[in-house]
């Protein structure tokens, strides 16, 4: 097949994806501008309960984004069925319940008279009315262009699946039930009066009442300089009337910032409702002694709606209502900068480690101008994790250093080189880890992290974008452009954008980081940019990515597997310098599987590559680019491509590298290749109005096959393009070492790569200076011809070096080895010429052994020889029997000695110098002395000598008076036996010391360890231990309890705990007993004794009732002993001893019975509650009566039964209630008097037999029915 049907063929493979592809992009933006007062920025864009909404500042009113029916997807409008977003007027306004204000005749208009919210008051979504539409067109171009209105914050689209762009109001039309006002969104004519039977579409509105005035101002405070006040506003916002709702927006001028409901980022501005909470924050002078001001304005609309008979239809207005209020904020002296320590676990305020700071407080303490990391993996313990799903916040300049062991005083000491790894902020799949905020009134362009591992971050949720770190440049005046050095970010995703970082310029601010030796792996980003997502949007985002690597990194839902720049609106730039990378691995579910650039909307975007690797990265199948693609419809798009290596890079099945639609690709002095067994391969595509440039490149398939213009725009290849099969080894570090490595392909020893074009790098991917030969090579790595070993001898005396291929005896020597391929190892010896002396290594070798270095790079290794005039120092040792004997000369020199025998110090004494030998460290078990070890020297000293005997320990012993041990003093090794005599009325708690085994109580003997030193064993004595005594005291209200041990008699005042003065002896034992009962009471005891005390005892129980005792007083005879208690009543319910008593029995006895053991009069007081009484009488009990007034209404006392009364032998019980039958005194006073006793039988008069009466409990039962009838006869 001849070269013209091959590419025929190809084209037509690849022309259907790809013309479908470049239809699917976006299109450009759209030329129509609207001025104020609906340019974009009389806008406030945002969300509105969820929904994608603009506030207009001129009205007041909060729009939604999109017709009803259609979802908006961040800069258009998109789906819905055509049935749900075309609907009659009165499908709107009556079925979809979207009339704004009732009026009384709408059911002359076929309106639901069902319809009766106010929406203008709820602030719900409704339809506009006439001039609220007109109020969104003023300010647009009336040039027949179809969208009088501002398209990026409303965007309007007709003509598409049948969409009119005709938009129903609320407005009815006056006098005519039929009709009701459309808006044209498609015509300059604005709109007209329709019948309200034709179908189109709507959008809605929120709004029509006044927020209520914002809290008089000024607020004032003071803050260091250069720190931030924030300050909630003291009231949530409300509206006017009160009731309903309010909705518009706030803004905030000076260097002043709003937040919502505490939640989300500081702004300039924000759509606002009622009930939401506004804080304010600003931002201190940098100057002490300056003030700031700032002034929140609020604006919401004021609505008429239509009036009861729709006279004012389509003259309904909106008028625009604003409230504001002022702050100020005066800047003090600001602290003076430090570097705070912080660990995982800290706590402290970072001034040193054991003070370590936590993370989150060192980054919000404005005076920790450094913050160093303590590392985190070395021993597997806590990792720093976020405080919130936002992640730590950097909201000023500081620097960040990861990798201190935790012991520092100086960022000198942090070991050296820093392994990133070693210092992780983990995510954990819940939060992001980092997010820098440049939107605060500070420009972040001093901030460095640096030496730290960010993993497993999430920005999770719609929308949500930067994994692991945002970068908020957003804004005017914004600036977030830290520096990133040696940082991992691994495992890190975005259900938005950008998997690993975010970088914000969006309204004019900038995001420009630079990363420098940074690694980014397995990150994803649900839509763009799986790694890194540069949104220049009327800003910035320009970074500078050096030393970088990338790889198994996905853009799932979008473009840009790696890298995604997006240039948008006038003054947005995305323009990233990339040199130094390697891209492996990386894919894109559209276009770029490595990096993707888009320029639309007047934006600026122009990326330079310089010695770059891009491997099997893939871009979706018949979405081109599958390492870059580039798109400039609408704005200016290019990359600049200088030595670099594309291979293997696939679109879809297709061997792919490069796309570009409307931009610019310039390739110089690279290799683009692929498998050569793919069938289908074109390493550059261009579309439309693109250009591809290829120059002195290798390129698979020449020119004509490997770049080619499928569909408009221009490929080409200047120089001399090469086909030849580049020999390029695998995918290899290469030789590189550092950090990271770069992986790349380097070409073999007879590529048609080598020396083939004229440099325009310095250096290659490695850091390689370029060229290494006649002339640089193709591509991203140059292939070192060799690397010279340089020799270098110095120092007054002379020696050779050998090792290398020559030995070298003077000045320098260089030597060559192969600079690829296995590094040759070369070992290097330095022997001193006779009576000379070797000093040492410097360079890439130090000490004074052999020299070891690996031929991977240029080494430079330098030799130092001493000339002769010293002499040596040493002698004897003797009497050694091990090692750990460490000599001296003069003080250094230090020689350790492990045997016996000749011994000589490396370091000669000058001719006539001092030598003084002393012992530094004396061996284990032996003490040395040095005799001839001091003079001057002439010769070599050779006689010092070094005598060492066992050594001999003293043990002391303590306290001495009772503790010895035997022998006192003893040979290096041995043990003693020591034996304690404790001094009276002590025991032996302990004997310890001497590397012995401590013994514990009672016990008098102890052998010591093997004594290896002086050591002093000790003995500690004490007394037996003793107890306390004790326990609880419940149910006193008497006085004078009196308990007793022993000997010991212990008062109780009042319940609760005691515990006797004297103590009980461990094993001894105790009986607590009552030696006096309380006044009123009797008290018993539970665990009153015990033995064998072994701790202190706290259970006695003692618990005290209210009692009674006293002597009868009955009929005839002696009387007998009589008791009375109770429970109940309250706390503080007792006996009134005075008034309480046996007593006679009254003259007249109960009908048919007698009192024999006569009456107990009980008196109570201080009672709140109902009391059950209990009574032992000395004589067993038949019957029993209450004698008193059995009514409060009664003046004379009777006898009748008591309330609950139980007789158990010689007891009685029943039931007392204040102010209750039984009370004597039948009043609520707390006081209960109560005359009670036995009854019995009367016996007949002479013997006679008694007439039958009625039993006791008939008698009782007899006086109740009297007593009610009674009653019956008072109510009566």
């Amino acid at each position: 097949m001849d070269k013209r049907k091959k590419l025929l063929k190809m084209k037509q493979i690849i022309l259907p994806p790809l013309l479908a592809a470049c239809l699917a992009l976006p299109a450009a933006a759209l030329a129509q501008i609207c001025a104020s007062p609906n340019a974009t920025s009389d806008y406030i864009v945002g969300e509105a309960e969820g929904r994608p909404s603009a506030m207009h500042w001129h009205s007041g009113l909060v729009w939604s984004r999109c017709i009803e029916g259609m979802t908006f997807n961040g800069s258009q409008c998109s789906g819905g069925a055509l049935a749900d977003i075309q609907k009659r007027w009165l499908e709107w306004i009556s079925t979809q319940e979207l009339l704004p204000l009732p009026f009384d005749q709408q059911a002359d208009w076929g309106i639901s008279a069902s319809l009766t919210e106010d929406r203008l008051r709820t602030g719900t979504w409704r339809l506009p009315y006439r001039l609220e539409y007109r109020a969104v067109m003023s300010g647009c171009p009336d040039d027949g262009s179809g969208r009088p209105v501002n398209q990026e914050v409303l965007p309007t689209i007709y003509g598409q699946g049948g969409i009119h762009g005709w938009h129903w109001s609320a407005s009815p039309k006056p006098g005519d039930v039929n009709s009701a006002w459309v808006t044209y969104f498609n015509l300059s004519t604005g709109g007209s009066w329709l019948s309200n039977n034709y179908a189109t579409e709507a959008r809605v509105v929120r709004g029509g009442q006044p927020f209520a005035s914002l809290p008089a101002g000024p607020f004032a405070d003071t803050r260091p300089a250069g720190t931030p006040w924030e300050f909630t506003l003291p009231a949530p916002l409300a509206s006017q009337s009160g009731t309903g709702a309010a909705w518009g927006g706030a803004r905030i001028g000076g260097n002043g910032l709003i937040r919502i409901n505490g939640t989300g980022n500081w702004v300039r501005e924000a759509i606002v409702k009622s009930g939401d909470q506004i804080s304010v924050r600003m931002l201190a002078p940098a100057t002490e002694g300056q003030q700031a001001a700032a002034t929140l304005t609020l604006r919401s609309g004021q609505t008429t709606g239509t009036a009861a008979n729709a006279a004012n239809g389509g003259a309904e207005d909106t008028v625009v209502s604003e409230t504001s209020t002022t702050f100020t904020v005066t800047a003090s002296a600001s602290a003076a900068p430090r570097a705070c320590r912080v660990t995982p676990t800290g706590t402290g305020d970072g001034t040193s480690w054991p003070q370590a700071a936590s993370l989150a407080d060192a980054l919000a303490d404005f005076s920790c101008s450094e913050v160093w990391l303590q590392r985190t993996n070395s021993g597997g313990g806590p990792v720093y994790v976020p405080p919130s799903a936002r992640g730590f916040a950097i909201e000023r300049n500081v620097k960040l250093y990861g990798g201190f062991v935790g012991t520092e005083a100086t960022r000198a000491e942090r070991p050296d080189p820093v392994s990133p790894t070693q210092t992780t902020l983990d995510g954990n799949n819940h939060s992001r880890v980092l997010y820098l905020d440049g939107s605060l009134g500070t420009p972040l362009n001093d901030t460095l992290i640096d030496g730290v591992y960010l993993v497993m971050g999430l920005a999770a949720g719609p929308g949500a974008n930067g994994g692991a770190l945002y970068c908020n440049g957003a804004g005017a005046g914004s600036v977030c452009s830290p520096q990133l050095n040696r940082v991992y970010i691994g495992a890190s995703g975005a259900d938005g954008h950008g998997g690993a970082l975010f970088n914000d310029a969006s309204r004019g601010g900038v995001s420009s980081p630079v990363l420098t030796n940074v690694i980014i792996r397995n990150s994803n980003a649900g839509g763009d940019g799986g790694a890194i997502y540069n949104l220049g949007d009327g800003g910035t985002s320009s970074p500078v990515l050096r030393n970088v690597y990338f790889e198994n990194t996905h853009a799932l839902g979008g473009s840009g597997g790696a890298v995604y720049n997006l240039a948008r609106g006038s003054g947005g730039v995305s323009s990233p310098v990339i040199e130094q990378a390697s891209f492996n691995g990386n894919s894109a579910a559209v276009y770029g599987g490595a990096i993707f650039s888009r320029a639309d909307g007047g934006g600026t975007s122009r990326m330079e590559v310089r010695n770059a690797t891009f491997s099997a990265n893939q871009s979706a199948s018949g979405q081109p680019g599958g390492a870059i693609a580039i798109v400039g419809v609408g704005g200016d798009a290019s990359v600049d491509v200088e030595h670099a290596t594309f291979v293997n890079n696939m679109s879809g099945a297709m061997n792919n590298a490069l796309f570009t639609q409307g931009g610019d690709v310039r390739v110089i002095n690279s290799v683009l290749w692929g498998n050569p067994a793919t069938a289908q391969r074109t390493q550059a595509i261009t579309f439309f109005t693109g250009s591809t440039t290829i120059t002195d490149s290798m390129i698979q398939d020449g020119c004509a096959g490997g770049n080619q213009a499928v569909m408009g725009g221009s490929a080409t290849c200047p120089g001399v393009t090469r086909v030849a099969d580049p020999e390029l080894g695998a995918l290899d570090a290469n030789g590189m070492d550092g950090y990271p490595i770069l992986y790349g392909y380097l070409p073999g020893a007879n590529s048609q790569l080598l020396d083939a074009v004229a440099c325009t790098v310095p250096t290659d991917q490695r850091g390689i200076a370029r060229p290494q030969g006649v002339g640089c090579d193709i591509g991203a790595l140059e292939r070192r011809g060799t690397v010279a070993l340089a020799v270098t001898l110095s120092g007054s005396g002379t020696g050779t070096v050998s090792g290398a291929p020559s030995a070298c005896t003077t000045g320098t020597c260089s030597y060559n080895y192969p600079g690829e391929g296995s590094a040759q190892a070369v070992i290097l010896t330095a022997a001193p010429a006779v009576g000379h002396s070797f000093s040492g290594w410097s360079g890439a070798c130090s000490g004074t052994g052999t020299c070891s270095v690996t031929m991977n790079q240029a080494r430079t290794v330098g030799a130092a020889f001493v000339g002769p005039a010293t002499y040596t120092v040493g002698g004897t040792t003797s009497g050694l029997a091990g090692a750990g004997l460490v000599l001296q000369n003069n003080g250094g020199d230090n020689l350790p000695v492990p045997a016996n025998g000749s011994f000589t110090f490396s370091i000669p004494v000058a001719q006539g110098g001092a030598y003084s030998v002393t012992v530094l460290t004396q061996p284990p078990g032996r003490t040395c002395t040095v005799t001839n070890g001091s003079g001057n020297a002439s010769a070599n000293v050779t006689n010092v000598q070094v005598v060492c005997v066992p050594s001999a320990h003293a043990i002391t012993t303590s306290p001495a008076g009772n503790l010895s041990c035997t022998p006192a003093t003893i040979t290096h090794g041995g043990t003693a036996l020591c034996t304690a005599s404790p001094p009276s009325g002590q025991i032996t708690q302990s004997i310890g010391g001497c590397n012995g085994t401590a013994t514990g109580v009672g016990v008098n003997t102890y052998t010591t360890g093997p004594v290896t030193s002086a050591c002093t064993v000790t003995a500690t004595f004490a007394p037996p231990p003793a107890h306390t005594l004790g326990g609880t005291v419940t149910g006193l209200t008497g006085t004078g309890l009196l308990l007793r041990n022993g000997g010991e008699d212990l008062p109780v005042a009042a319940n609760g705990a005691f515990t006797f003065t004297g103590t009980v002896a461990d094993g001894g034992s105790y009986a607590v007993t009552i030696a006096a009962q309380p006044t009123g009471q009797r008290c018993t005891i539970a665990n009153a004794s015990g033995s064998n005390v072994s701790a202190s005892v706290s259970n006695v129980q003692v618990a005290c009732v209210p009692y009674f005792e006293g002597t009868t007083v009955p009929a005839s005879g002696a009387g007998g002993t009589g008791r009375a208690t109770f429970t109940g009543g309250g706390p503080a319910c007792r006996f009134d001893l005075g008034a309480t008593g046996f007593e006679a029995a009254p003259a007249t006895p109960p009908p048919g019975r007698t009192l024999p053991q006569g009456l107990l009069r009980v008196r109570l007081v201080n009672c709140t509650a109902a009391v059950a009484m209990e009574i032992t009488w000395p004589e067993p009990v038949a019957g029993y009566t209450k004698y008193g007034l059995a009514d409060r209404t009664d003046t004379l006392p009777s006898y009748f039964a008591p309330t609950g009364l139980a007789i158990s032998g010689r007891t009685v019980r029943f039931t007392l209630t204040d102010d209750q039958q039984g009370d004597d005194d039948w009043t609520p006073n707390g006081t209960i008097a109560d005359p009670s006793g036995p009854t019995a039988p009367a016996a007949a008069p002479g013997g006679a037999q008694a007439i039958p009466t009625l039993s006791e409990g008939g008698l009782l039962l007899l006086t109740a029915l009297l007593a009610l009838l009674a009653l019956r006869r008072r109510v009566v």
